[in-house]
C-alpha cells in the first residue's frame, strides 16, 4: 500500500480532490460536512488498475488545526499539495510546504494547478495572448494575430469534424478508479482539443516572436499533461492532438 497525505490552504479543495480520486468521503464527522471544512484527519483509499492500493490521509488546512495537520503528514513518504487555481498560493500553502520540508517528506505533487492550466488552455490563455500582442506591438502584431486566428479556426473545424466521427469515451467514463478532474465540453475523448490548439498556437506565435517560447512551450506541455492527469484524455489522444495541431500550423506557413 502507498500512503499520501494532502496539504494546502483551507478551502482549496483537498477533501474534494480525495473524494474525486477515491469515491470515498474523507470528512468523517457531520460537523465537518455541515461547515464544509476538514477539522480532523480523514482517511480514504482506492485500488489502481494494476491492483496496488493507494491510501490518502486528508488533513485540515485551517491555521488553527496545524497540530492535526502535522500528525497526519508526519508518518507519510509523499504528499498531494493542493492549490486553488482561483486563489493561488496562500499563507497555509507556504506553511504546509515548510512543514513537509521540516518533516523530510521528500515527494510532493502539485495537482490543483493543473486544473488552472486546463481552464486557461480552453482558449482564455490564447485569446489573452493575442490581445496582449496587439496592445504591445500594435500594427506589427496584426499579421501574427490574424495568422493565429486562422490556424485556430482551422484547428477548431478539424477538431469538430473528428469528434463527429469518433466515439471513444473518456477515461473517467470507463475506469471506476478515475474521476474527472475538470469539466468537459463534449462527450468523447479523441483527440485532445486543448493540446491540438496549444501546439498550433505555440508554433505560429513562436515563429513571429521566438522569445515567447520560454513561456509558451512549458504552458503547452503542462496543458497536454493536465488532460491526462485530470482523467479527461488518454495519452494517445494528447499525442494525436499534438500531431494534428503541428500539421495545421506547419501547413499554414505554405499558404
Amino acid at each position: 500500500m502507498h500512503v499520501l497525505a494532502t496539504a494546502g490552504h483551507v478551502d482549496h479543495g483537498k477533501s474534494t480532490m480525495v473524494r474525486a480520486l477515491t469515491g470515498m468521503e474523507p470528512d468523517r464527522f457531520a460537523e465537518e460536512r455541515r461547515r464544509g471544512m476538514t477539522i480532523d484527519l480523514g482517511f480514504a483509499w482506492t485500488t489502481l488498475p494494476g491492483g496496488e492500493v493507494v491510501a490518502f490521509v486528508d488533513v485540515p488546512g485551517h491555521e488553527r488545526f496545524v497540530p492535526t495537520m502535522l500528525a497526519g503528514v508526519g508518518p507519510v513518504p509523499a504528499a498531494l499539495v493542493v492549490v486553488a487555481a482561483d486563489e493561488g498560493w496562500m499563507p497555509q500553502s507556504a506553511e504546509h510546504l515548510a512543514a513537509l520540508h521540516a518533516l523530510d517528506v521528500r515527494h510532493a505533487l502539485l495537482v490543483r494547478a493543473l486544473q488552472g492550466v486546463s481552464w486557461l488552455g480552453n482558449g482564455i490563455f490564447w485569446y489573452t495572448l493575442m490581445l496582449a500582442l496587439l496592445l504591445i506591438h500594435k500594427g506589427e502584431a496584426v499579421r501574427p494575430v490574424l495568422h493565429m486566428a486562422f490556424v485556430g479556426a482551422v484547428c477548431t473545424g478539424s477538431y469538430k469534424m473528428l469528434k463527429r466521427g469518433t466515439v471513444r469515451p473518456r477515461p473517467f467514463q470507463v475506469m471506476p478508479g478515475i474521476a474527472a478532474g475538470a469539466p468537459v465540453l463534449d462527450t468523447f475523448s479523441f483527440p485532445s482539443g486543448h493540446t491540438l490548439h496549444a501546439v498550433a498556437f505555440t508554433l505560429v506565435a513562436c515563429s513571429y516572436y521566438p522569445d515567447l517560447a520560454v513561456v509558451l512551450i512549458p504552458f503547452t506541455v503542462l496543458t497536454a499533461a493536465s488532460r491526462v492527469v485530470l482523467g479527461l484524455h488518454y495519452p494517445s489522444d494528447v499525442l494525436a492532438g499534438a500531431a494534428i495541431g503541428a500539421t495545421v500550423a506547419l501547413a499554414s506557413f505554405r499558404i
